[in-house]
């Protein structure tokens, strides 16, 4: 297998993996960061590769970063272990997880931007 195509079959392995992982269709997945369904089967099947712009969509969107996506690096160990509490949960939970969580992300944040101006 050429380089290209095998990093390009790597990368889209992981991207389904994500997808699925989230339980969300190529076109609920697709429509939330304005991609079609059809590109991402062709990327997800290593047929095709991506732009930046489509890698910022995709990272900003769901929350990921891109050296996940790249190079299936999580930048915490318990990364992983909080995508496996996620995965039986169906799509509704998942948001209101995801709700939850930036929530709380966002409190924790204003507190410390609180105690900075101290």
């Amino acid at each position: 297998m050429e380089p290209v195509k095998d990093y390009n079959s790597q990368v889209g392995l992981r991207l389904w993996k994500f997808r699925e992982g989230m339980n969300l269709s190529r076109e609920a997945f697709g429509e939330r960061c304005n991609l079609s369904p059809s590109f991402l089967s062709d990327i997800e099947k290593g047929r095709k590769s991506f732009t930046a712009k489509t890698i910022f969509k995709i990272c900003t969107t769901f929350g990921i970063t891109a050296d996940f996506l790249l190079f299936g690096k999580n930048e915490s160990p318990d990364a992983d272990l909080i995508l496996e509490m996620l995965r039986p949960l169906d799509p509704d939970s998942r948001e209101d997880v995801r709700h939850i969580v930036s929530t709380y992300v966002e409190g924790i944040k204003r507190a410390e931007e609180k105690r900075k101006k101290k």
